[in-house]
């Protein structure tokens, strides 16, 4: 996009997808649906490091995001305004662990961050109260452990919970009670984490 312009770019993408919807395509075979939709384009950007090298290339476009960097400027503080489930999510990511359980309730109180329907924030939320030391999350997170089988939710969850001596006993608890809910994998996988906590 960046070397041929957003119209021809999307005017590329919406031929790609119609090309390739339904089906797979190989490396070679993206190669050269592009080089024949944009000619020269390949060359323009070396994408032979972009395919075959071993990290990202040096002319990687450079993403700024305003939004972004607000997040990251509020650091420790906590948003005096409303924030997205997406920005929420990623200032809750940013925050060091452990916080201070004054700060956790004030976050709590404001954003009724235990009650929301979001998983993604709710997941990120408890996480961090777990690894805080925050017990008022503890009932909300063994329901979500009791009702939840995605394993993008139940691996940092347990993962927390495992992780301290005070919390371990617990995430045994509900594991046993809630794993045969879970699919296969995800029980053998979360069994497989608390294992090697216990053994740390």
């Amino acid at each position: 996009e960046a070397s041929v312009g957003r119209e021809r770019f999307d005017a590329f993408a919406r031929r790609y997808l119609e090309t390739f919807r339904f089906g797979a395509v190989t490396t070679e075979g993206f190669l050269a649906f592009t080089e024949r939709e944009l000619p020269g384009v390949l060359a323009k950007v070396n994408a032979r490091e972009w395919t075959e090298g071993e990290s990202l290339p040096a002319n990687a476009p450079s993403i700024r995001s305003s939004r972004l960097e607000a997040i990251e400027a509020l650091g420790t503080m906590a948003p005096e305004t409303p924030l997205s489930p997406t920005e929420l999510n990623l200032w809750l990511e940013r925050l060091p662990r452990p916080m201070p359980a004054d700060f956790l309730a004030t976050l709590d109180a404001r954003f009724a961050l235990t009650k929301t329907d979001n998983l993604e924030v709710k997941v990120a939320w408890l996480e961090l109260a777990i690894r805080s030391g925050y017990e008022p999350v503890l009932a909300e997170v063994e329901r979500v452990l009791s009702t939840v089988g995605r394993m993008k939710y139940l691996l940092p969850l347990y993962t927390a919970l495992g992780a301290r001596p005070e919390t371990r006993p617990l995430a045994k608890r509900i594991f046993e009670a809630a794993a045969p809910g879970y699919h296969n994998i995800a029980r053998a996988v979360v069994k497989r984490r608390l294992d090697s906590l216990a053994d740390d």
